[in-house]
């Protein structure tokens, strides 16, 4: 065999090489399919439409255009191409510690896995559906709301104490309907619409009848006080 010979197989090998992977830019991406399909573009302006996107198992994404991808081509064959990674560096969450790992998106959702055993999510609106049950399990469980609460079921079980520390100035309760089972003990005073129980209890342990019977005058207060 002649050395151009060897030179003519070698270069068929060089450019099979050089074209195994190729480095571009996003132009869109159809996530309609059973695979997702990217148009895309080179460095060297080399235009590529329907590239598949290979994604690992339960993980989805879609990118953005102009956002960065790598593609691979098996044997060098620059007309079927897999895009392999995709990255932003406009929206990718920096500074992360050893170790941590985060997901996120370019309008700043984040769930972050940070270190010492946290987990924190950064969002607008979160909603969690469970079609069974769902479940906290935690020592102290604490919920910190600017406006209130909002539960929204037919029945509300409570297995411990309740306690609350009362409202600020000029609050008015909302009007509703309290149904308790059991005993209900409390440690301040109880009121309704009229009074409250200790008022209630001031007005019995002191009151008199007016003297029905002959001599007229008062009654005695109740000898058994409340």
């Amino acid at each position: 065999m002649r050395i151009t010979d060897i030179q003519r197989l070698l270069n068929s090998y060089k450019v099979r090489i050089i074209n195994l992977l190729g480095r571009g830019f996003v132009e869109s991406i159809d996530d309609s399919t059973q695979i997702q399909k990217v148009k895309g573009k080179l460095m060297a302006d080399e235009s590529l439409d329907d590239l598949e996107r290979l994604q690992d198992y339960g993980y989805a994404s879609n990118p953005l255009p102009s956002g960065e991808m790598l593609v691979a081509f098996p044997s060098g064959n620059r007309g079927h191409g897999i895009v392999i990674k995709c990255d932003d560096r406009r929206y990718r969450v920096k500074n992360l510690a050893s170790g941590e790992v985060a997901i996120y998106t370019d309008e700043g959702d984040k769930i972050h896995l940070k270190r010492g055993n946290k987990i924190e999510i950064t969002t607008g609106e979160l909603t969690v559906n469970a079609s069974i049950k769902a479940k906290v399990t935690a020592p102290t469980t604490e919920i910190i709301s600017a406006t209130g609460v909002t539960i929204t079921t037919p029945l509300l079980n409570v297995s411990g104490l309740i306690q609350c520390a009362g409202l600020g100035a000029g609050v008015t309760p909302v009007a509703g309907k309290a149904k308790i089972l059991g005993d209900l003990e409390a440690t301040g005073d109880v009121s309704d619409g009229t009074r409250s129980m200790a008022g209630d209890r001031t007005i019995y342990n002191t009151h008199t009848h007016p003297e029905n019977g002959t001599g007229g005058g008062t009654t005695s207060a109740p000898n058994e006080p409340m």
